[in-house]
Formats: structure tokens, C-alpha cells, sequence
């Protein structure tokens, strides 16, 4: 789009000087002063930012395409007029006819780029703006990671503390389950051994150890 938009800006300048060179054999004293009132009108008749002849449109009002092609086309006439009697036919015919085309394109291209570039501006900034959104956010999602990471640091530091505990507590446990399974083995042979010496025993035998 900025390459385009210069490119219109020199066909322009070089159109303007053009114009200059035909009005100043004309009028040598104020040819500036008129050179720059015939470019600007045939330059810059369009007051919309896109032209019809770039939107493709079927619409076209009449007096739309009077201000965009007959103002120009008119322009371009004063140049032939002005030259007709100083220049050779072709020459004139030439230049009116090139000066009427930059008229019709050139100005309407610099005036759609320059929507263009506020447009791409517009993207620009917003872009600009996430992306600065985007880091920050990164920053701020990579200090919570690290903050996570050093509590999970912390949590197995406390783990490894608490491990030789819960091995002690572990063993503790163990024990008890053992002397558990001991007392249980111990009463059982007991009560068998009871279970059979009651077979043995007379009922007066029975009695006596009963009272």
C-alpha cells in the first residue's frame, strides 16, 4: 500500500509538472498559480475515499461519473486548448489524453491508499497492542509457573522430611501387628491345649478346679 500510494505520489508530481510546462507558454507570469488549480481539480475531483471505478459496482449515478471522469476529462480539455495553437496536433493530443488518464487514476489511487494505510495503521496498533497484551500475559504465566515449581519444591522437601517418620511409624506398626499374631498364636495353642486336657478330666476332677 506505501509503495503504491509513492508511486501515485510521483505520477502525480510528474503530472503537475506537465500540466506547468503546456499553461507556462500560455501564461508565463502566473502559469504556477493556474498549473496548480487545473491539477487539483482534475487530480482530486473525487470526494469519497474509493472510487467507482475501482469498486466494481453496477451502481453508478450520473452525476457521480460527471465528478469523477467529466471534471478530469474537462481539465485535461483546458490543457488541450491552451497547446493547440503552440504545439504540433500529435503532441497536444498526447499530452491531453496522458494528463486526462493520471487525472483518472492517479489522484483516486493516492486517495484509496491513503484509506488503505489508516486502515493498515489501525491493524498496526492492534496488533502492536496483542502482541504487547500476549508477552505480558506470558510473563506473567511463566512467574506463576515458577512460583508453582518452587511450591512443588517445597512440598517434596517436606516430603523427604516427613518420610524417615512415616518409616519409623511404619516399622512401629509392624511390630505390633507381629506381637498381635503372637498373642493370637499364643491363645490358640493355650486353648487348644485346655480343649484336650478337659477331655482328660474326670466331672469330680471338673468341679474341683471350677470351685
Amino acid at each position: 500500500t506505501s509503495i503504491s500510494l509513492i508511486l501515485a505520489v510521483f505520477m502525480s508530481f510528474g503530472n503537475f509538472y506537465l500540466i506547468d510546462f503546456v499553461v507556462k507558454n500560455v501564461f508565463s507570469l502566473n502559469h504556477v498559480e493556474i498549473s496548480t488549480g487545473i491539477f487539483f481539480a482534475g487530480m482530486f475531483s473525487i470526494f469519497s475515499p474509493v472510487s467507482f471505478l475501482f469498486k466494481g459496482s453496477a451502481e453508478k449515478p450520473v452525476l457521480r461519473m460527471i465528478e469523477e471522469i467529466g471534471i478530469p476529462f474537462f481539465a485535461a480539455f483546458l490543457i488541450f486548448a491552451l497547446a493547440y495553437d503552440k504545439m504540433p496536433f500529435i503532441q497536444v493530443a498526447g499530452i491531453s489524453i496522458f494528463v486526462f488518464m493520471i487525472f483518472l487514476f492517479s489522484g483516486k489511487i493516492a486517495l484509496q491508499n491513503l484509506t488503505l494505510i489508516q486502515e493498515d495503521l489501525a491493524i498496526f496498533r492492534s496488533n502492536l497492542s496483542n502482541a504487547r497484551l500476549k508477552g505480558k500475559v506470558i510473563n506473567e504465566l511463566k512467574k506463576e509457573v515458577e512460583m508453582l515449581e518452587n511450591e512443588i519444591d517445597n512440598f517434596r522437601k517436606d516430603k523427604w522430611k516427613i518420610i524417615p517418620e512415616l518409616s519409623r511409624q511404619e516399622s512401629e506398626l509392624n511390630k505390633i501387628h507381629a506381637q498381635c499374631e503372637a498373642q493370637i498364636n499364643i491363645f490358640e495353642s493355650e486353648f487348644k491345649l485346655a480343649r484336650s486336657y478337659k477331655g482328660s478330666l474326670t466331672g469330680k476332677e471338673i468341679k474341683q478346679i471350677i470351685e
